[in-house]
């Protein structure tokens, strides 16, 4: 297994990283992670008003929440397990 070098002139500590990222980068994480995050943040929020409306009685049906919603869940799950290309 090859060493991996490190520059002495600027070492960079896990909590140096996570004193950086703040709050919110706590919870979400950086870079590919965040997007990554946000987007299944996204799509459980949508899915849990998608049964609270189902289950509750509203002024908007549920039928037609649910035609609006599944797209948008659908691509967020393209988007999660789609391939990359580069």
């Amino acid at each position: 297994m090859a060493d991996i070098n490190f520059d002495a002139e600027t070492p960079v500590s896990l909590e140096e990283k996570r004193m950086d990222l703040g709050l919110t980068g706590k919870v979400i994480g950086s870079g590919d992670q965040a997007k990554y995050s946000i987007t299944l943040i996204i799509m459980l929020i949508l899915l849990m008003i998608g049964t609270v409306n189902t289950f509750m009685s509203s002024s908007f049906p549920a039928g037609e929440f649910w035609k609006m919603i599944l797209p948008i869940i659908t691509l967020g799950l393209g988007y999660l397990f789609g391939q990359k290309n580069g």
